[in-house]
C-alpha cells in the first residue's frame, strides 16, 4: 500500500489483502447489480452481499475501484435507505456497457 491511496481505497485494498468475505461478497454483489444495468446503490450491494466490513471506508473503495475499472459509472445522487445512515446523501450507480466480471 502506499501513501497515495485515498482512504477508501487503502481500506478496501486491506480487505482484498485479508481474503475477508465481505470483500468477495460486495465484488460479486456490485457485478451482478451492474449486469443488470439498472441503477444501484450502496444499499443495494449491501442487501445483496448481507454483511458489513470491517472498515466503513471500504465501501467508497469498492465503488472507486469498480468505476477505476470503468465497469460502473456514477450516474447522480439519492437518500440512503438505510436505517443507520440516517438518509445520508450516497451515490447511484449504473454498469457500464463493458462486461462486469
Amino acid at each position: 500500500m502506499t501513501d497515495s491511496l485515498h482512504p477508501a481505497e487503502a481500506a478496501y485494498m486491506a480487505a482484498i489483502r485479508a481474503g475477508t468475505d465481505w470483500y468477495s461478497a460486495a465484488d460479486k454483489a456490485v457485478a451482478e447489480l451492474a449486469k443488470t444495468r439498472r441503477p444501484f446503490t450502496a444499499d443495494d450491494v449491501r442487501a445483496a452481499c448481507g454483511m458489513e466490513p470491517d472498515n466503513p471506508n471500504s465501501w467508497g473503495g469498492l465503488f472507486r475501484y469498480w468505476k477505476g475499472r470503468g465497469l460502473i459509472h456514477h450516474v447522480g445522487f439519492t437518500r440512503s435507505r438505510g436505517k443507520a445512515r440516517n438518509s445520508a446523501v450516497v451515490g447511484i450507480w449504473q454498469g457500464t456497457t463493458l462486461d462486469a466480471a
